[in-house]
């Protein structure tokens, strides 16, 4: 094609009608600025009604023709399950460290690489470690099972399986809601621990913040809770620093049986301070149970302590059928702890 700036009239009008019917499907609120001027401008004579405009006002006020860049979404090669086209922006936003006040980029400034999909490549340790390790930068993706939440981190550095602490400037965790767009959470590293690359782990951030570990991540669940390391609370109840318990009227044994539930009951005292306890009496169902390999236990679930350590063993609580009340908020909706549904890891490589 010859240079554009000596085209006829006529060969503006012949290009006109050769490409006519494809114009409505050129995305141009997703072209970047740098395109634009090169290759969009230079034909502004056969783009329809007030487009030329629209796309100067698009691009010299940010944000002015945001319905215009959501109808036609950035069309994406991604090879993902979990992340949709506004989801795959808002994390590259991210990832640039870009303020939540800045409009979203037209192009992606860095590629997404699928390295793993657990439910085509696996749900262990060694699967994650086998895919992950050494890969740079990567974004891992996780779809709550039971609730659809969407939640991650991103990791600047390589996973290793040294049982070691990697440096955590530069990391973040997130949820994206159930992946609609409007109700992100950013959760930057803040202090303390970051990424930890175990043998036993997976996708592990800060001292429990997101964490998935165990022989399956499928089986095994998962734990979300607010510590010190990243500054928000990315999933409801994780943030609670809370004082609860059980009453048992019967005597403990450890013959992995369940106990009778009545005079039983539940509690949280919140921090401690007066004024917000709550009680959560017996209702039916399973009672308080004496196993041998647990500590208090109380519920299928409602309030337990397992595993060989109650130190490092993670504890749950859930709302079940047998105390009346919820006593941590997030575990009506099994938010606390939680199962994986399907998650994702992507190599992150700047374009």
């Amino acid at each position: 094609m010859k240079n554009v700036l000596y085209w006829t009239d006529e060969n503006f009008h012949a290009f006109k009608e050769s490409i006519e019917r494809l114009l409505p499907l050129i995305r141009f609120f997703n072209i970047s600025s740098v395109d634009f001027y090169h290759k969009v401008k230079p034909f502004a004579r056969i783009l329809p009604g007030t487009l030329y405009e629209d796309l100067l006002h698009h691009y010299l006020v940010p944000g002015s023709h945001q319905k215009s860049v959501d109808a036609q979404p950035l069309r994406s090669n991604i090879d993902s399950k979990l992340l949709q086209s506004h989801n795959i922006k808002q994390l590259d936003h991210w990832i640039q460290g870009k303020d939540e006040n800045i409009p979203f980029e037209n192009q992606l400034r860095n590629d997404f690489q699928l390295l793993l999909r657990g439910s085509r490549d696996g749900f262990t340790p060694a699967d994650f470690h086998r895919l992950c390790d050494d890969k740079g930068a990567t974004i891992s993706v996780i779809k709550v099972k039971g609730t659809g939440q969407i939640i991650g981190g991103y990791n600047p550095q390589s996973w290793h399986s040294m049982n070691k602490w990697l440096e955590g400037k530069g990391s973040f965790i997130f949820s994206l809601g159930d992946g609609k767009a409007g109700n992100a959470i950013l959760s930057k590293f803040f202090a303390g621990y970051g990424p930890y690359g175990g043998s036993n782990q997976g996708p592990y951030f800060g001292n429990g913040d997101i964490c998935l570990y165990g022989n399956n991540f499928k089986s095994s669940p998962g734990h979300c809770q607010k510590t010190q390391a990243y500054d928000h609370v990315i999933m409801p109840g994780s943030e609670n620093q809370r004082i609860i318990g059980g009453y048992n009227p019967q005597s403990w044994h450890s013959m992995n049986k369940w106990l009778e539930g009545k005079g039983s009951f539940i509690f949280s005292l919140g921090d401690g301070k007066a004024g917000n306890a709550i009680l959560s009496k017996f209702f039916a169902g399973y009672g308080p149970y004496g196993g041998s390999n647990q500590g208090p236990y109380f519920g299928n679930g409602d309030i337990c302590l397992y595993g060989n350590n109650f130190k490092s063993s993670p504890g749950h609580c859930q709302k079940t059928q047998a105390y009346d009340h919820v006593i941590m908020p997030g575990s009506e909706n099994q938010r606390v702890a939680f199962f994986v549904e399907e998650y994702e890891v992507f190599q992150i490589m700047k374009r």
